[in-house]
């Protein structure tokens, strides 16, 4: 169970916040107070078009080119849970 800003999510799929495609799913055992970071990245996993992002590369949005600075102000993702999709 992940939960983010009070709402539980079972199965949370992280969305681009440009232009809210679903990019990756987290792994079941994503822990919750873990800041969402290109460490928890790596063991995503990508939902097609997206592909799986490399230690030494930028994420980008396979749809609309939105990079993510993971390291920036504010979380570059939208939370959803998969059944919502």
């Amino acid at each position: 169970m992940f939960t983010f800003r009070g709402q539980s999510f079972e199965r949370p799929i992280l969305c681009c916040r440009g232009c809210s495609t679903p990019v990756f799913r987290l792994p079941a055992d994503t822990d919750p107070y873990e800041r969402i970071v290109d460490t928890m990245l790596l063991k995503a996993i990508p939902i097609d078009p997206q592909p799986k992002p490399q230690p030494e590369d930028k994420a980008e949005c396979a749809t609309c080119g939105s990079t993510w600075n993971l390291n920036g102000f504010g979380l570059p993702f939208v939370i959803f849970e998969e059944g919502d999709l």
